[in-house]
């Protein structure tokens, strides 16, 4: 394959990761708001569930916000800018059924899925092997996630 060659492909890959950052930030927030909120007969296993999802995805917020910064940039870090940047929908409602939770936290999981195999495509192109590793490894947690939220839904 031929690999591309610009100018500033550190530029082109901290947009990327600063998506996924404002994206995985947007679903931290979700998944606290669900963890806290959840109520039903599955109160327990899903409080703790939406909990290790915000655990995991505060580790992909650190993780991708050090890339960032290895790659030379600064990493931005205000509410306003994240919402200016993420393709995930805040959840505006409280009292949600928990099925309804499980179905918005799987389409986020899907949108960030999507983003990560463009991710790892714009790595690759850039032969940016540190990030495509890191966001390949993302990829293959979020899939993960994905299956088990699909599972709750079954």
């Amino acid at each position: 394959m031929t690999k591309k060659r610009n100018k500033e492909p550190q530029n082109e890959m901290v947009q990327v990761l600063e998506h996924l950052l404002a994206n995985e930030m947007a679903l931290f927030i979700k998944t606290k708001n669900y963890h806290w909120n959840v109520v039903g007969v599955h109160f327990k296993p899903l409080h703790e569930f939406f909990d290790e999802i915000a655990g995991n995805t505060q580790e992909v917020i650190d993780e991708v916000a050090e890339r960032i910064r290895a790659l030379g940039a600064f990493v931005p870090a205000s509410l306003t800018l994240f919402a200016s940047q993420t393709n995930l929908q805040e959840e505006q409602k409280t009292g949600l059924k928990a099925e309804k939770m499980l179905e918005n936290i799987l389409k986020d999981y899907e949108l960030i899925i999507h983003s990560l195999k463009e991710g790892i495509e714009i790595a690759d192109d850039l032969d940016d092997t540190a990030t495509e590793d890191m966001l390949t490894g993302f990829l293959r947690d979020h899939e993960k996630t994905a299956w088990m939220l699909r599972s709750h839904l079954q």
